[in-house]
């Protein structure tokens, strides 16, 4: 692995202050640059967690990466989560200088609740930051409010790491247990990007999905829907992989494939 600078920091945010990791490539720069959420269902996991990927990202992408130690659920309910994260990218944004970033080419990415991050945080700097985010690398990405009705939920419901009663617990622990009626699906452009009515206009995405995922459909899903607005989307389903295989313990062949591909899209785009 090629050598990289760790550095940690904290930086002020609404009502808070939260962590970064920053991961520095071996050169001089200036860098592009990516910013990473973890996953971790909005209640768990953290910049240690994510370490081993996000060394890796950065290794094999030659971008800095700076991850995002947002505020957990359900101490700090939604939309805590999804502002923490959208700050975070706009410090990023006003301190290129300070990283030796390259502001001009600058990614989002995110696992699992972090794919859902990075993809809610792509639709809020369309409007705020427009172009600013080049591109959006989305990793068995959340998409939808306890999307039941898709085939890969209802194959893989009772999987021993991420169950349907898990999602379900998880989306209410996000949200608050009473903010959705029971039966009723959850719509909002910060929480649910596959409902989002406009899609035109984001950046263009690589959609990562595990084939044995109760998630699997609705990453799919949202690929498709980017690609009907226009959006151009790369959508790749690993075989026999399951949720979280990119952040697991050791470099399986299906994590070292992923992580190339993530590199290799970067590098064909010039992100």
């Amino acid at each position: 692995m090629n050598a990289i600078t760790v550095s940690d920091r904290r930086i002020a945010v609404k009502n808070g202050d939260i962590g970064l990791r920053i991961y520095t490539p071996d050169g001089s720069g200036p860098f592009p640059v990516m910013v990473f959420y973890h996953g971790g269902g909005w209640i768990g996991c953290d910049l240690h967690t994510h370490d081993p990927t996000c060394r890796e990202l950065c290794a094999r992408s030659q971008h800095i990466v700076v991850s995002v130690d947002y505020r957990l659920a359900p101490e700090f309910l939604f939309p805590c989560a999804p502002n923490d994260c959208f700050e975070a990218l706009d410090w990023v944004r006003t301190h290129g200088a300070e990283l030796n970033a390259d502001i001009k080419r600058l990614v989002v990415c995110g696992d699992s609740a972090g794919g859902n991050l990075a993809a809610v945080v792509a639709i809020k700097a369309r409007t705020q930051f427009p172009g600013l985010i080049k591109g959006q690398v989305l990793i068995y990405p959340v998409t939808d409010h306890y999307s039941a009705n898709t085939a890969s939920f209802v194959e893989f419901a009772n999987d021993k790491g991420l169950s349907a009663k898990g999602v379900k617990w998880l989306w209410e622990t996000y949200l608050g247990k009473d903010t959705v009626p029971k039966g009723h699906r959850y719509q909002n452009d910060l929480a649910t990007p596959l409902t989002c009515s406009d899609l035109k206009g984001l950046p263009p995405a690589l959609v990562i999905t595990a084939e044995r995922d109760v998630l699997r459909d609705e990453g799919i899903a949202y690929a498709q829907k980017l690609a009907d607005n226009g959006v151009a989307a790369k959508q790749t389903t690993y075989p026999g992989a399951e949720h979280g295989f990119l952040s697991s313990n050791g470099l399986s062949l299906e994590c070292i494939t992923a992580l190339n591909e993530i590199a290799e899209w970067l590098r064909t785009h010039n992100y």
